[in-house]
């Protein structure tokens, strides 16, 4: 931020501090420095090339840091009073003059230094003699020592008069010349047709408005630049917007890596668990094979012998000749019976293991809904349930979970739940299914669960049917397909067990609908 801007927010800043001004709490988090002043948040970043501070009413969605550094700035700010804002007007750095009672009852002051002119930002507190106490982002600096000003030779802001403007052929040369200038305002001084007066307003810096352009903001109109984007009240509101938009995507995009990651690791671990069982079905269909064997051993009897390792023998079914492997030291009936124990043994764990293929491939589908989930997530919210939850804090309440579902009128009474998470799916087949709704997936593709609700419990028109099938369709990886096939049940067809994760069903029957994707615009709220 340049040091025009700068101006303008400490004057801006200046205003609140004279209602509230008692720092009642400090935090460190994700390069910022949070302190409460009453019912607002002053945020003091240290990323560069950053607004060194500005106020909002929301506090950071970002994770409390570990840093040492925390109990120091606790120990001079925290129950802390803000008496004072100082600025020199040609520099980028801000002095915040603090005053704290010690616990003997003596007065103490302190001083909370930032200097936005170094990359990057750096904080020091000084006593009241500007002795540093403590500096961050600056590894020279000695505790004990007098804490060093910057020095800048370029004539002052002041100085500079609307007739010696051209003299300078380039926004270059004019901020590289005066001090507290930057490129984008020495640009707009030498562009503008009244020098003298915007000359007057920036020297000025009377707090107003916060205009946005792109991922920058002023406090004046920048005709350069353009239309801006937005306006705001003030340049403290557009600053808390961009920043905590920032950290809410930098969060957002963190954990939609993580989840796409943990998902992504066990749809594998799913599949080659799948191709193991598909071996086991193999196994286990021997089981006839062997029962063939074990029946041609025991009408042929008298022909075995003790000792022997194979035996050809005809087959009872067909004439064809089997070879029949025995082990040498088991006896003739021993043999028999070994055959027979093993093939009714695969014939009891071939309906186990076609159970838990059937299982594995509906926790198979949950996740591809899951990753499904993820790749169109657009918000924290979108997320939740994906990844384990934090334990919380004891004597902290639990945080209220958005469930991800949104409402779709329909018509006539009727109207649809779609499912935009994996708590949204399992909070509409445990919560929101009756026994007179139907329940809607995308066959074989990763999508959003879909509930028809009847509330009346009259029946449902064909054409409703089809109009859920078609939010399905929409709300599935399938969406832009000319036609999707639909899977459509009644709760009583619908199961889940217990540890396979939320939004995990399976299916007793069900009917299929090819259709046409579609509706998906025809929202009507959400929770």
């Amino acid at each position: 931020m340049e040091n025009i801007s700068i101006n303008y927010l400490v004057n801006e800043i200046k205003n609140f501090v004279k209602k509230q001004s008692r720092i009642s709490r400090v935090s460190l988090k994700s390069g910022y420095l949070e302190c409460r002043l009453g019912n607002q948040y002053l945020f003091f970043s240290s990323i560069p090339r950053s607004a060194p501070f500005f106020l909002s009413e929301n506090r950071l969605s970002a994770d409390t840091g570990q840093s040492s550094d925390i109990n120091v700035l606790r120990k001079y700010l925290e129950a802390g009073t803000l008496i004072a804002i100082e600025k020199p007007r040609d520099e980028r750095i801000i002095d915040f003059h603090i005053s704290k009672l010690a616990i003997w009852g003596e007065e103490q002051h302190f001083h909370f230094i930032v200097n936005a002119g170094s990359v990057p930002t750096r904080w020091a507190i000084t006593d009241g003699e500007y002795k540093i106490i403590w500096i961050r982002n600056d590894p020279e600096a000695i505790a004990g020592t007098q804490f060093q000003w910057p020095k800048d030779n370029r004539a002052p802001l002041s100085s500079l008069k609307p007739e010696a403007l051209s003299e300078f052929s380039s926004p270059r040369d004019l901020y590289t010349s005066v001090c507290g200038l930057g490129p984008a305002f020495a640009a707009e001084i030498l562009a503008s047709s009244e020098p003298e007066l915007l000359l007057s307003d920036l020297l000025q810096a009377q707090p107003g408005q916060g205009f946005v352009y792109g991922n920058r903001v002023f406090p004046v109109p920048m005709k350069t630049l353009g239309k801006p984007d937005a306006v705001k009240p003030d340049m403290s509101s557009a600053l808390a917007e961009q920043h905590l938009h920032k950290l809410e995507q930098e969060k957002f995009q963190q954990t939609r890596s993580r989840a796409e990651k943990k998902l992504r690791r066990e749809i594998d671990k799913k599949r080659n668990l799948l191709k193991k069982l598909g071996k086991e079905i193999q196994s286990c269909n021997k089981n006839t094979p062997l029962l063939r064997k074990a029946e041609t051993l025991s009408a042929h009897f008298q022909e075995l012998k003790p000792g022997l390792k194979t035996i050809r023998l005809p087959d009872l079914q067909n004439n064809i000749l089997l070879d029949i492997s025995l082990d040498p030291e088991l006896t003739p009936p021993e043999n028999i019976s070994r055959l027979y124990r093993k093939a009714a043994r695969l014939k009891r764990k071939l309906p186990l293991i076609q159970e838990r293929i059937q299982v594995v491939q509906s926790e198979l589908a949950a996740l591809e809904d899951d990753r499904y989930s993820v790749e169109q997530a657009a918000c924290l919210d979108d997320l939740r349930g994906i990844l384990p939850e934090k334990p919380m804090k004891k004597g902290r309440k639990k945080e209220k979970i958005v469930p991800g579902i949104r409402r779709i009128e329909l018509g006539n009474g009727f109207f649809a739940y779609v499912g935009r998470n994996s708590i949204g799916n399992q909070t509409l087949y445990s919560q929101k299914l009756g026994p007179k709704d139907l329940w809607f997936h995308a066959k074989d593709i990763p999508g959003s669960h879909v509930i028809l609700k009847n509330p009346g419990g009259k029946p449902i028109p064909p054409a409703l049917v089809e109009k859920a099938a078609q939010l399905a369709a929409a709300y599935s990886a399938a969406g832009s397909n000319t036609l999707v096939e639909v899977q459509y049940t009644s709760k009583r067809n619908l199961y889940s067990s217990k540890g396979k994760g939320r939004g995990f069903v399976l299916l007793r029957k069900f009917k299929t609908i090819l259709v046409k994707p579609g509706g998906s615009d025809a929202m009507d709220g959400g929770y």
